[in-house]
């Protein structure tokens, strides 16, 4: 008797779904539409998506061999002409090698586009290394005031990056003949224990550039 009502049970269950389908047919066949749609559309964006880091990534790497054969320009135009529809770490990879290729020869605001556009883009810690590259490249031709209050600004975003911005902060108060101030910058530099051998032998190079400058105390 049990399995009679079960099967009652299963028998109106379907007979209301088939009901509810005959009733409601053209909404049904949409949902199942727009569902097969969808369904397509994400299949086809990650298929594009993988495809297009397998290509960034051979662009890159032919890109490196090309430059170990010294020939910079045909390296540059394959960085520039890699797609760039989907971020990968291989485009932006690319980005910072094409910006410092840039540099290079001596064309600054291509190399400070390219850092603008990373620092507008890119998660936060590229984002903060493409800034300071681009303040080491701008700030000595901005006024004094503008480039320190850049510098201060950016700090207090991103402290991990006080050192190597205050080294900076140095080379712009020498620049606009703040030779005092640049001076307290770099001693106060110096005390830091944690510097590195190298960070240390820099800073005592532009100390003694300093010392050795024109500019007035």
């Amino acid at each position: 008797m049990h399995d009679i009502f079960e099967q009652a049970k299963r028998d109106a269950l379907l007979e209301s779904v088939k009901n509810f389908y005959f009733k409601n047919k053209k909404i049904c066949k949409n949902t199942f539409t727009t569902l097969t749609v969808l369904l397509g559309v994400s299949v086809w964006w990650s298929y594009e998506k993988v495809e297009q880091k397998e290509t960034s990534s051979l662009t890159f790497f032919h890109a490196l061999q090309v430059l170990e054969s010294n020939d910079e320009s045909k390296a540059l135009t394959l960085l520039e002409n890699m797609p760039s529809k989907y971020e990968t770490n291989y485009t932006l990879l690319s980005k910072f090698l094409a910006a410092n290729l840039f540099l290079r020869k001596n064309e600054a605001k291509k190399a400070s586009d390219i850092y603008q556009d990373i620092y507008q883009s890119a998660e936060k810690v590229y984002a903060d290394l493409a800034y300071v590259k681009y303040l080491y490249i701008q700030a000595l031709d901005m006024p004094c005031d503008d480039a320190l209050n850049a510098i201060n600004a950016f700090l207090q975003r991103s402290p991990a990056w006080k050192n190597i911005l205050l080294e900076l902060k140095g080379m712009i108060l020498m620049n606009a003949g703040k030779k005092k101030d640049a001076l307290k910058v770099y001693d106060s530099l110096l005390q830091d224990q944690s510097l590195t051998k190298d960070s240390q032998m820099r800073l005592q190079i532009l100390r003694l550039s300093t010392l050795n400058s024109e500019a007035e105390c």
